[in-house]
């Protein structure tokens, strides 16, 4: 491969993703330069970013990892790592609350419920 049909398809990737939205595109352009060079740092980036942009958060994150340890000095590799992993937690911490909003409840509709079905105390039967 050509130093200048690397740049190309990089360009061309971020067109795809910047102007058309077309994932599928810029991921091919992505996935053709690291047919040909496994280590290309910008590639494997701008991979990782279209795995972001379809909201796979994990993937992305160890996209990252890997494009972080081709390239540890590399600030923007790892602050967007930095991001991913932020977004991660946030999203873990999300369906974390909803889970336990869910179980709460649950168990309040099971408290309800079994308060209905109790009998009466004796004051309640004596007044009724």
């Amino acid at each position: 491969h050509h130093p200048d049909h690397v740049k190309g398809l990089i360009l061309l990737g971020d067109i795809y993703i910047n102007s058309f939205k077309d994932l599928d595109a810029a991921q091919e352009c992505y996935e053709s330069i690291l047919r040909y060079e496994s280590n290309n740092v910008q590639a494997l980036h701008n991979l990782c970013v279209v795995h972001v942009e379809r909201g796979l958060m994990e993937k992305a994150e160890a996209c990252l990892e890997k494009a972080s340890a081709l390239a540890p000095t590399e600030q923007y590799v790892s602050q967007h790592l930095d991001i991913v992993r932020a977004r991660r937690l946030q999203m873990l911490k999300k369906r974390s609350l909803t889970s336990q909003s869910r179980r709460i409840g649950a168990a309040n509709d099971v408290l309800k419920e079994s308060h209905d079905k109790s009998p009466k105390s004796n004051i309640a039967q004596a007044i009724t």
